[in-house]
C-alpha cells in the first residue's frame, strides 16, 4: 500500500504532518476531531491526508491545541461524499490498533513479548503509562478488523471500548490537554511492514465468550458444546455471585488462576464486571 512520502528513521519523534504521510494516501479521506473537555464542544471535519497535512491545516491544529482543545484523526478511510463517521462511511480498513488505558506499561511489554501478534508499526504515548498501539493493515473487512481487536483487547488488555472501525485517536505531536500540565504526544515508529489478517495469530472466537456464553442454549436434544476455559471462569463467577461472593475477592481469586493471560488483573476485572452486569439482568 504506497503512503505519503518517506518513513521517517526509527527512533524519530514524528511531527503531525510526517505521521500522516506515513500512514494514508494522499487522496485518502479520513476525519479530524478536535474536542475542548471543559467547554464540552467537540468539531469534526473530514478531508484529504493531503489536505491536512498541509500547513494550512497543520497551523489550525496548532493553534486549537494551544487553546485547550485536544486532536485526534480516525485511523481507516471514509467516504469523501459523507461528513460523517459512521459505519457505512468507512471506505477502509488502513490499521487496527489498541488502546491501553490500564496498567499501559504492563500490556504493551506483553504485547511486545507476545508471538501471536506482529510487531507494532507505531506505539503512541498519550501520557505517563499510557499507549495507543497501531498495526497498519491492508486486505481486511470490516467485520475481521473489529473482530481482531476485540480479540486483542482481550487478550492483551485493552480498551474494550476501542476496538470499532470508526474510531480516532489522537494525533502524534500535539499536547494531552486532559492534565493541568499538558502532555506532549509521541509516536514511537516499530515495523514498517503491513500486515494481514493472517499474520494475528489470536483467536477471533475467544473474543466472542463471555459475550455469547450467557445466552447459548444446547441447540437441540443430545447436543454437546465444549466450554473453553472462558466460558468455565464466567459460569464459576456467575455461580459464586449468585452465592454473595463479593465482586473483589472474585477478581482476585480469577487473576491468581489465569496468570496464563498476558494480562490477568484485566481479564479478571473484565470477566467479573460483565457477569455482575449480566447477573443484575438475569
Amino acid at each position: 500500500m504506497p503512503a505519503l512520502g518517506q518513513n521517517p528513521s526509527q527512533g524519530h519523534r514524528l511531527t503531525p504532518e510526517e505521521y500522516i504521510k506515513t500512514n494514508y494516501e494522499p487522496a485518502d479521506y479520513v476525519a479530524v476531531l478536535i474536542h475542548h473537555r471543559a467547554k464540552n464542544d467537540t468539531i469534526q471535519r473530514v478531508n484529504t491526508a493531503e489536505a491536512i497535512a498541509s500547513d494550512k491545516w497543520q497551523a489550525w491544529l496548532r493553534h486549537i491545541n494551544a487553546n485547550g482543545y485536544d486532536v485526534y484523526i480516525s485511523q481507516n478511510t471514509l467516504n469523501g461524499d459523507s461528513p460523517h463517521r459512521r459505519k457505512q462511511d468507512v471506505a477502509a480498513i488502513r490499521h487496527v490498533y489498541l488502546d491501553l488505558d490500564q496498567d499501559g506499561d504492563q500490556a504493551l511489554k506483553a504485547i511486545q513479548a507476545s508471538t501471536q501478534l506482529p510487531p507494532p508499526n507505531f506505539v503512541i504515548d498519550t501520557s505517563p503509562g499510557k499507549h495507543q498501539v497501531i498495526w497498519k493493515v491492508q486486505g481486511m473487512s470490516q467485520a475481521q478488523a473489529e473482530s481482531l481487536m476485540r480479540a486483542m483487547a482481550r487478550e492483551f488488555g485493552g480498551d474494550p471500548a476501542a476496538t470499532d472501525s470508526t474510531r480516532v485517536l489522537r494525533l502524534p505531536g500535539f499536547y494531552n490537554k486532559k492534565y493541568d500540565v499538558p502532555y506532549q504526544i509521541q509516536a514511537r515508529q516499530g515495523s514498517s511492514q503491513v500486515y494481514r489478517l493472517t499474520d494475528f495469530k489470536v483467536s477471533l472466537e475467544e473474543a466472542q465468550d463471555q459475550v455469547h456464553t450467557a445466552h447459548q442454549r444446547p441447540t437441540g436434544q443430545g447436543s454437546y458444546h465444549k466450554r473453553t476455559h472462558s466460558e468455565h471462569n464466567w459460569h464459576w463467577v456467575m455461580r459464586r455471585l449468585r452465592q454473595g461472593d463479593s465482586a473483589e475477592n472474585l477478581i482476585r481469586k480469577l487473576e491468581q488462576s489465569r496468570q496464563d493471560k498476558p494480562n490477568p488483573g484485566y481479564y479478571a476485572r473484565l470477566t467479573v464486571t460483565r457477569a455482575y452486569a449480566s447477573s443484575l439482568t438475569a
